[in-house]
Parts: C-alpha cells; structure tokens; sequence
C-alpha cells in the first residue's frame, strides 16, 4: 500500500519552547561531538532540550559507586583553533538537594561540580582546561537542560583518539542526579515517522517529523552559536478528511 509522507519540521533556531537561547563558543574553539556511544552507566528516559529525545543515562549522588562513562568522538589530527571544545547534551536535578558530581577524563580526576539551580556555570580546571554548562531549558521540576562543555588547549588532546569522559556521583546520601543524553551533537537530518495513519484524499499518509541540527557561526556578530535543536511552526494543518485510521500503541 502506498503511503504519503505528511512533514512537520524541527529546526535549529532560538526554540519556541526554551525560556534561554544563547551563544557559548567562541571563534577559538573547534567543535567537537562530545558523545559518541555509551561505555557503562544506568539506562533511563527523561525528558531534555531536545523535542522527542528521551534516552539518556543517569547517575545519583547517593554513594561514591555510582558512575557512568562515555567515549567522544576521535579529536582530528589537525586543528588550528586554540582550544578544543567537547560538546554533548545533559541535565541536572537539584531538588532533593545540592549534591557534588566529579569528572574524570582518560581516568585522570580533573573536574568537581554541583546539581544546583544555576543555569549557567563554568569550572576553569588545569592547562586553561575548562567545564561548563548552559541550560537552555528548565523543565516544571526545576531541572536544568542544555550542553554541557569540556574546553581543552588543543595541543593538549591526543590526536586522532576519542576522549573517554566518566562522571562518578558523591557520597551526599541524595538522589541528587546528572544525565548526559544519547544524541550526538553534530550537523545533519533525523526523521521520526509517529505511528498513526491518516486518511487523505490520495490515500494512507503518514506524519513524519524531520529534524535538522546545525552548528553555525555568525561572521558579523564575530562568534559561533550553539542553538537549541526546536520546533517550529511549520506543521500542516490537517483537513477534516485526514482523520486517523489506524494506531499503534
């Protein structure tokens, strides 16, 4: 049976949805995925910045053994910017209480931060090293949502090898907790179909949601901006024959 595909479109812009949009890299710093596949940590779905994207893995501060580690995408072998800036997706929930996080890179204990309310913060670490984060978005609990970023000197990376990056909860007795999200941040397209079919006059449609993400930098403004990944208001309105016929659990 022949389906119609029916768009609404995801783009990358200020988000509609987001109370904060904003520009935290800069012209020296050479964008990096920062999540490129899981190595251990506790499955979980939440919400995030990102409209539909859920997966993610979590760590609480209840105990000093509970962590989750992760590996970066390969640093490429040349790169002329100052710094090299690891950028992935992440969460914070402080309401049981502010709670410390460390962050260790290849096993090296280089960052300590906390689960508070702050929207935006920034850890300066060794060698002009740095963490930081910027939410983009504070969901009805209070928990903050946006990118997280590990800034390094560039020739302080190992070339041509991904970064392994661990987050281990404190030993606060709290259930306090981080989340790094399954999504890598890189430039391109996803399309997620929803499961329902709809009648139209040419037949079966489907509705099918296209995403695009996209790391772009402003000449005039002289930076480069990292925009929340959003909906905008491109979606078709349905005639009253486009009614449903068939949905999936």
């Amino acid at each position: 049976m022949k389906k119609i595909l029916l768009f609404t479109i995801m783009i990358l812009g200020f988000s509609v949805n987001s109370i904060r949009s904003q520009s935290f890299i800069t012209p020296d710093d050479y964008l990096v995925n920062g999540y490129a596949y899981k190595l251990s940590g506790f499955d979980f779905e939440y919400q995030s910045c990102i409209p539909g994207l859920r997966e993610c893995f979590l760590i609480r501060a209840t105990n000093e053994n509970d962590f989750m580690e992760w590996e970066t995408d390969p640093v490429p072998t040349q790169i002329k910017k100052k710094y090299s800036a690891f950028v992935w997706i992440a969460a914070l929930g402080s309401s049981p209480g502010k709670a410390g996080m460390n962050l260790a890179v290849n096993g090296v204990q280089t960052f300590s931060f906390s689960t508070d309310s702050k929207p935006e913060w920034q850890i300066d670490g060794p060698d002009n090293s740095s963490l930081s984060f910027h939410s983009i978005l504070t969901d009805q609990n209070g928990d903050q949502h946006g990118y997280m970023v590990l800034r390094i000197a560039t020739d302080k990376v190992p070339k041509g090898k991904a970064l392994k990056i661990r987050v281990t909860g404190s030993n606060a007795n709290l259930s306090s907790w981080y989340m790094t999200f399954k999504k890598q941040v890189k430039t391109g397209v996803t399309l997620n179909s929803f499961p329902a079919l709809m009648k139209t006059a040419s037949g079966p449609a489907q509705l099918v949601e296209a995403g695009i993400f996209l790391n772009s930098r402003s000449s005039s403004l002289r930076d480069t901006s990292m925009r929340p990944y959003s909906r905008c208001s491109a979606r078709p309105t349905l005639p009253s024959s486009m009614t449903p016929i068939s949905c999936m659990p």
